[in-house]
């Protein structure tokens, strides 16, 4: 059945502070086609739904700058709220032409730089959403914005393009491949990871990268 269902495909989940300092940590429920939900991560029961704006949310991101300003990749645009503001209440627009289709990563430190946020973000908006299944795109880009959602700055690794990409607090880091390569950057250099180098090499195969897991 359809009972207890979102109302469209979910694009998203992300962890958020939101309708006043002293409320709990609940979770972000981006729809592809409807406005996000607000779910407590406690019962499972929807607090709220978010503003229509919010509608195509593909990830959701908290700072710690003006009152956690939280930040939302969604509807071709990055919009904000603070956490002081109602979860209903009209985002901010802050940077548009945000292509839709990615996901966010979340706040990472890079090496010895300012704390960011991370996203990876299709090169052209794809709103299918380029981890659909049989349908998988690795034309992406693992981008950073200050935390007021500004200063877009591409990460280059040497890459195809992204087909997976993760934070590594604990090393400064992100990992992420393109099906063929990993690489890893602590922002001072780039390494190559290779799962492959003690397997035997055939003439009529060739190794792929489908799935890759960090414990941190």
């Amino acid at each position: 059945g359809t009972a207890g269902r979102p109302a469209d495909e979910i694009t998203s989940l992300s962890r958020a502070v939101i309708g006043g300092a002293t409320n709990a940590e609940r979770l972000i429920v981006g729809l592809q086609g409807a406005a996000p939900l607000l779910v407590s991560t406690v019962t499972g029961t929807i607090d709220a739904t978010m503003h229509a704006n919010l509608t195509g949310l593909w990830g959701a991101i908290q700072t710690t700058i003006n009152d956690d300003l939280i930040l939302f990749a969604a509807n071709g645009n990055l919009y904000s709220l603070t956490k002081s503001s109602l979860a209903t209440a009209a985002p901010t627009l802050v940077l548009s032409n945000w292509p839709q289709g990615g996901w966010a990563l979340g706040l990472l430190r890079l090496g010895t730089g300012p704390l960011r946020c991370w996203w990876v973000r299709p090169r052209a908006t794809n709103t299918a959403g380029v981890l659909t299944f049989g349908s998988e795109t690795i034309q992406n880009q693992i981008v950073s914005t200050n935390q007021e959602g500004t200063d877009v700055q591409a990460l280059d690794l040497g890459l195809k393009g992204i087909a997976q990409a993760m934070l590594i607090p604990s090393r400064s880091g992100i990992v992420a491949h393109d099906g063929e390569r990993i690489m890893f950057t602590n922002g001072e250099s780039v390494l190559e990871i290779q799962p492959f180098a003690d397997r035997e090499s055939y003439s009529d195969r060739e190794f792929r990268i489908r799935q890759m897991w960090v414990r941190d």
